[in-house]
């Protein structure tokens, strides 16, 4: 995936988490960072509005790391389909 989307993401979970972007890495779990479920669902809200496409609000808590989330986005939208994982 782009920088520029890798970078909207850790930019937007040190929002939430107040832990340093540059401290933030993809291999992290997300609850290691301490990403609560409702900032998880806004941030998968805020991803489908950036990308413009329907995601699964669940994204980040189905996900345990930046680096699934990233792959997950790579890998369906080079399926062409959704970022729901509906058919």
């Amino acid at each position: 995936m782009t920088v520029d989307l890798t970078s909207f993401i850790v930019g937007r979970l040190s929002e939430y988490t107040g832990i340093p972007a540059g401290e933030i890495v993809a291999t992290q779990t997300f609850e290691a960072i301490g990403l609560q479920s409702p900032d998880a669902i806004v941030l998968a809200a805020e991803l489908e509005e950036l990308l413009a496409r329907e995601i699964d609000v669940d994204l980040f808590l189905r996900c345990s790391t930046l680096n699934e989330v990233l792959a997950e986005i790579a890998h369906l939208t080079k399926n062409g389909s959704g970022l729901t994982g509906r058919t």
